[in-house]
């Protein structure tokens, strides 16, 4: 991916946002959100960085397309990271700073934005270079998660099914963890989560039925 001003641009707020996160005083919620925005802007800069070195493997080495690969498969992580980083803090901060330091919570949205159109702009530019006999896809298309399956040959789909039921269960067993921690925060400060625990409880459901869905399909 050819370097723009608009990178450079963004390397600038990176090292701005550092700048005002040291050299003012702010509570220790403030603080923790700004961290959190400065660190998914970093990932998402790195990830630009990385992006500068995905060029095309006119040798046609596999090591180099395997290098390529990896930095393509490192670059769509850093950039989905820092989008569900600024997504996790944006209610939080609504909730509790909306009146007080709105721009905060609103430089969280515009990251989430930034990271998410950045993210798109790697499958369309750089998709192509490190898998190339993979088409590139439609992504507005509501047929796309299953056109993208399709391409996987046999032994990526197995690699795929295997992470993804290792990934349902810590998912389960987190929302498990998280239930009983609900409970016992209810029970000792008389602040009881219903709520959160109705929600937790009803995604658990969903996730145990598309669990079981998944192997009654993978066993016949």
């Amino acid at each position: 991916m050819k370097k723009t001003f608009f990178h450079y641009a963004l390397i600038g707020v990176l090292i701005y946002s550092i700048y005002i996160f040291f050299t003012n005083e702010y509570n220790a919620g403030i603080r923790t959100i700004l961290a959190i925005n400065i660190i998914g802007l970093a990932m998402l800069v790195i990830s630009l960085i990385k992006s500068w070195s995905v060029t095309e493997n006119k040798e046609e080495s596999d090591s180099k397309q395997k290098e390529l690969e990896k930095a393509y498969s490192s670059i769509v992580l850093l950039q989905n990271v820092a989008a569900v980083m600024a997504f996790v803090v944006i209610p939080i901060g609504f909730v509790l700073y909306r009146e007080v330091y709105p721009m905060i919570i609103l430089s969280s949205f515009l990251l989430m934005l930034l990271a998410g159109a950045y993210g798109l702009n790697t499958y369309q530019r750089l998709s192509k270079t490190a898998f190339p006999e993979k088409e590139v896809l439609n992504v507005t298309k509501i047929s796309y998660n299953n056109e993208i399956v399709e391409q996987l040959d046999g032994t990526e789909k197995s690699i795929l099914v295997k992470r993804m039921y290792k990934a349902i269960h810590g998912l389960a067993f987190g929302l498990v963890l998280i239930e009983f921690t609900l409970m016992f925060y209810s029970v000792i400060t008389a602040n009881y989560q219903i709520i959160s625990m109705i929600l937790i409880g009803l995604l658990l459901v969903v996730i145990t039925f598309v669990y079981s869905y998944m192997f009654t399909l993978s066993s016949n």
